[in-house]
């Protein structure tokens, strides 16, 4: 029992947070890739490709005294997708 009190202080005394990086800031984007296998071959084979996407956050939108995020992809279209932090 002591050992493990022991251990239990010795990880609070010890233990670090990662600093907070806000996802939804101005100018942020993400690369998806979307990868396609037809009739299952092996990668690399004929029949299987990637596609990229690039998401950015778009602007600000207010939905009952909420303010959310919209996104758009590379294409220029905006989802139908709001997030909030």
């Amino acid at each position: 029992m002591k050992l493990k009190v022991i251990f239990f202080l010795v990880g609070c005394l010890t233990a670090t947070a990662q600093q907070y990086l806000p996802m939804l800031e101005e100018g942020n984007e993400w690369s998806v890739d979307l990868y396609y296998e037809i009739f299952e071959p092996h990668p690399g084979e004929p029949g299987s490709f990637t596609i990229t996407y690039q998401i950015a956050i778009g602007e600000t939108v207010s939905i009952n005294n909420n303010i959310y995020k919209s996104i758009e992809v590379d294409n220029g279209s905006t989802l139908e997708c709001f997030l909030r932090e």
